[in-house]
């Protein structure tokens, strides 16, 4: 149901065949009770798209089937879904088109297809029920006969098991479940390089490293384990017994049915700061006249607050809402209310901003607004003797301390003299660029994200960084070009720190192809999803991926996340 109500992107009408979104509404509901159409099925018959509205369900796929193969056989028969979900370990897939029209074009096309030696079948797909009225109707007593069962199966949340999950363990426990899950990981890649058969020195390296692909000794630990955290984002929502509104974190999720919030009050790695302006601002919402915002119906204002904290304690604090219809006179109000109450904390209050957002995600994106409505636009924090401007949506890391253990451990490993030439590969506002600067030659940082490149500039002229440059693009794209400038440099090395989700295929491929980088360090903040990249990194030759592969050498883990099970994970490839 994530993909049905979280994931969605909302628009009107289709504008270009003027096809109401209700007419396939009668075929996408023939198998549900008209009685519950109402309750939890109810969120299709608005104004405005989802994913479950033009659906089918394509059946009978070829066993272990790719997503990219998938896209490339509708591509190839003329088709244009706005999303495809191919069904991990199973055979069918649901794909959904913008109009009643694109549907009816797949389902003639796809429906008896002949491919990969399977003959295809495409039917209508049900829509699948909203979870929150889901959760209503069970809690009213009109749920279906499992419901009871299933309620005995739910498990109690405390809000620490959900944000800080081992809060009960020492935190020399923390770190031994952290080695493990690193272990693990390593252990993992070591197989699957193993299966790909990259050549004699991984035998070299399982006899020297006790088993292993690379040396890895243990964990550098966090120097701060509480309060660590120098940015919160708060959900703003009815409490766990629905009776007031509440500031913090989540308990569950939209797909459980669960959006109750609590506050941060016993989170151990939450400032203090930090939990006294989530409850002052808690207690101005519960005064308000503008109620908060809903992610069921898209009604209402509040819907966020975000708080941001450098290590001088000087806070940015950002409250989202939705604007929906608010007149100036009402936001410049509204601007006052926050104004007046974050004054009263007496905190240390740098930045103040008011962020509007109207579509369904509560992350930032291009169209967010922010205005500034006390203070100064930036906050500002020393990394290892180098400041950084921190703007709203910029990306920092989120443990201060431990990050400066990470960038300097990072900069040891580089090895770099006066002659080396940095690539600082998903750079985003330039941080580790900037830090590795004044010891080599020349860094180039490469980031996708235009609003990151304007704050990476920044910093650097901040620092008097002249030694380094910036490229907007993908990185795929840009390395080649820059094989004719630095095939002759005997010095390169490549950092690359992804987002969760790695890196693409394509950047990989990239790296392998740019022959004039001998090093490589891969920074990870979730090594068990990266063990792929990690795989296709030291892959012998294929057609697939061609240049020259890499070898793993020595891995380091950082805690930046106390009380948590994810810790980052930096990899060094040679060749």
């Amino acid at each position: 149901m994530a993909d049905t109500m979280q994931q969605v992107e909302v628009t009107t009408q289709n504008a270009d065949n003027n096809e109401s979104i209700t007419e396939p509404l009668l075929q996408n509901l023939k198998d549900v009770d008209n009685s519950q159409v109402d309750e939890k099925y109810s969120y299709i018959t608005r104004a405005e798209f989802t994913s479950e509205i033009y659906k089918i369900e394509i059946g009978n796929l070829p066993a272990h089937l790719g997503f990219v193969q998938l896209k490339k056989l509708l591509r190839k028969l003329d088709l244009q879904p706005v999303k495809v979900k191919l069904i991990p370990r199973a055979t069918y897939a649901f794909v959904t088109f913008s109009s009643e029209t694109e549907r009816q074009k797949a389902l003639k096309v796809i429906d008896g297809y002949n491919w990969k030696k399977k003959v295809l079948q495409a039917k209508f797909a049900k829509p699948a029920a909203d979870p929150i009225a889901k959760k209503r109707q069970s809690q009213d007593g009109s749920s279906d006969s499992n419901s009871q069962q299933n309620k005995k199966k739910a498990k109690p949340s405390s809000i620490l098991d959900v944000v800080i999950p081992l809060w009960e363990k020492s935190y020399e426990d923390q770190l031994k479940i952290k080695k493990v899950n690193l272990d693990r990981a390593i252990k993992q890649c070591t197989n699957k390089l193993e299966a790909a058969r990259v050549g004699d020195w991984l035998k070299l390296h399982k006899t020297e490293f006790n088993g292993k692909c690379c040396q890895f000794d243990d964990i550098l630990p966090s120097p701060e384990i509480n309060g660590y955290r120098n940015k919160c984002e708060f959900a703003i929502g009815m409490d766990a017994n629905n009776e007031d509104i509440a500031v913090g974190f989540r308990l569950g999720s939209y797909r459980e049915g669960n959006l109750s919030v609590v506050p941060p009050t016993d989170c151990a790695n939450v400032p203090e700061d930090a939990k006294l302006l989530a409850k002052a601002l808690q207690d101005l919402i519960r005064q308000s006249s503008l109620p908060m915002y809903s992610f069921v119906d898209h009604t209402g204002y509040w819907r966020q607050v975000c708080i941001r904290r450098n290590l001088l304690g000087q806070l940015m604090v950002i409250v989202q809402i939705h604007p929906q219809n608010l007149s100036e006179d009402q936001l410049r109000n509204l601007k006052d209310d926050i104004h007046q109450c974050l004054n009263a904390s007496n905190c240390q209050i740098a930045s103040i901003y008011l962020q509007k957002q109207t579509t369904r995600s509560s992350a930032g994106n291009a169209d967010s607004v922010y205005d500034l409505i006390n203070g100064s636009k930036h906050l500002y924090e020393v990394i290892l003797g180098m400041k950084f401007r921190i703007s709203p949506s910029s990306f920092f890391q989120g443990n201060t301390l431990a990050a400066e253990v990470l960038y300097k451990n990072i900069r040891e490993w580089c090895s770099t003299k006066s002659s080396t030439i940095v690539l600082d590969i998903c750079c985003g506002t330039g941080t580790i660029g900037i830090l590795m600067a004044k010891n080599v030659r020349k860094v180039i940082g490469i980031e996708i994200v235009e609003d990151a490149i304007e704050d990476a500039k920044a910093n650097a002229e901040l620092n008097g960084i002249e030694n380094i440059e910036f490229i907007c693009g993908k990185a795929e794209d840009k390395l080649p070009t820059l094989v004719d400038n630095l095939s002759t440099i005997s010095e390169v090395v490549a950092i690359v720190d992804p987002p969760r989700a790695g890196l693409h295929t394509r950047v990989i491929k990239a790296l392998r192809r740019s022959l004039f980088i001998k090093k490589l360090i891969y920074v990870s903040c979730n090594p068990a999803m990266a063990v792929s990249n990690f795989v296709e990194l030291c892959s012998p030759r294929t057609n697939r991926l061609r240049g020259q592969p890499f070898k793993t050498m020595k891995a380091l883990g950082v805690d930046l996340f106390p009380y948590t099970e994810h810790c980052e994970l930096v990899l060094q490839f040679e060749r």
